[in-house]
């Protein structure tokens, strides 16, 4: 089969020698007497101009062609791997229905004592906080923005040796002594010397909570933030390789792919992303069920952060869970 790269070039090289001959036959001042006839002269520059016309359509006919089957194969090969993904995401559903009737109910790491900060809440409140805060460095934060019932909050999990404390922090209507000092709150735990741990990128969900100063004027640094999603899957495929037989299995790369059926690696695509059930349930054997629990999304989060900065292996997981059972 001749590449469209070789026809191209020929279909070239015709082109050049009939512009080449053009003006030979055209104007040689030693052409033929018949074609200096000014007739036969004019009869030929429409033939050639025919014919050159021709050969310029063939090729931009050709090109177009190539380009349409290029884009058609294309189309095709990312309608095949949506097809793929949709179908992988379908069956991932279905058998985290059936495994999740036997998991065991989440356990948190350490017990927790709870503070909600609302309209309500006394001064004292927040300066007995500000004070666990300073004695904390690791946190971990997520946020509920309800677009319908136009009710947010956050919540953040102060990590402390013996237990936790859980602050559900209201978002104000407006800006008063009560929301200026919750602010001098969020400035301690937000400082550049701590961590906020979080699952995925929740920099710009700040936004709906402008009226604390620290968001509106954007007086977070990033390197605090530490999006324990990406984290969790470097460390997982780490830890929970793939099977011996497993089709997707490469010496040099450890990755996320189609053709892998281990059972304990639910996502086929590099790009998948896990959910923190997910991560919950083939990390723990835990039924975690993302509902209104808000603050056992919290403390999810910062279990699995405890293996992941531990360096915890697959069998010392295999241990806690046979322990707990």
């Amino acid at each position: 089969m001749i590449h469209n790269s070789s026809i191209y070039s020929y279909l070239l090289l015709i082109l050049s020698s009939i512009l080449n001959i053009y003006p030979s036959v055209c104007y040689n001042e030693t052409s033929t007497s018949i074609n200096k006839d000014p007739t036969v002269r004019k009869w030929n520059i429409i033939t050639w101009d025919f014919l050159v016309s021709m050969l310029l359509g063939i090729i931009i006919s050709t090109v177009v062609n190539h380009y349409q089957f290029e884009l058609i194969k294309a189309t095709i090969q990312s309608s095949t791997e949506a097809i793929l993904n949709m179908y992988s995401k379908h069956n991932e559903k279905q058998n985290v229905r059936k495994i999740m009737k036997d998991l065991k109910t989440f356990i948190p790491l350490k017990s927790f004592k709870t503070y909600h900060i609302d309209s309500d809440t006394s001064m004292e409140t927040i300066d007995i906080l500000i004070d666990e805060a300073k004695q904390t460095q690791r946190f971990s934060f997520i946020t509920h923005d309800n677009k319908v019932s136009e009710k947010k909050f956050f919540i953040i999990e102060f990590i402390q040796p013996s237990a936790s404390v859980i602050v559900i922090i209201d978002r104000f209507q407006e800006s008063n002594v009560l929301c200026n000092k919750t602010d001098n709150l969020l400035l301690v735990i937000f400082n550049e010397s701590n961590c906020v741990q979080t699952w995925g990128d929740i920099f710009h969900g700040l936004f709906g909570f402008q009226i604390y100063d620290i968001f509106l004027y954007e007086r977070i640094d990033r390197k605090t933030l530490l999006n324990m999603e990406d984290n969790f899957k470097e460390w997982y495929n780490k830890n929970f390789s793939h099977n011996e037989n497993c089709g997707q299995l490469l010496d040099f790369i450890d990755i996320d792919g189609p053709l892998c059926s281990c059972s304990h690696r639910p996502y086929k695509f590099p790009e998948d992303k896990w959910s923190l059930s997910m991560a919950i349930m083939y990390t723990f054997h835990e039924n975690f069920e993302l509902s209104h629990d808000y603050i056992q999304q919290c403390l999810a989060i910062t279990k699995l952060s405890h293996v992941i900065e531990n360096e915890w292996t697959r069998e010392q997981i295999q241990c806690f869970n046979e322990h707990l059972k």
